[in-house]
């Protein structure tokens, strides 16, 4: 909600805190992935995506986690 509100930082440290007390939710891993994308954070948000595919392999929230890190790709090759 933050995140939407325009308040990124804010949005982070929600997501810190959400990471930290859910450590084995993807769920969370995916939320701090999308501020920290938001943030221009990609190689962090990459992190959280590899670890959202560890911890729930299958399923739309990892097939939009792979999809995501395909885009990461795609920016970061943008950037060189």
């Amino acid at each position: 909600m933050l995140l939407l509100q325009g308040d990124p930082e804010a949005a982070l440290g929600v997501a810190q805190s959400f990471v930290r007390e859910h450590p084995t939710l993807a769920e969370a891993y995916f939320q701090r992935a999308q501020v920290l994308i938001s943030l221009g954070r990609a190689d962090e948000a990459r992190q959280d995506l590899q670890q959202v595919l560890e911890l729930q392999d299958r399923g739309p929230l990892a097939e939009e986690a792979r999809r995501r890190l395909t885009g990461l790709g795609e920016w970061a090759s943008l950037d060189r």
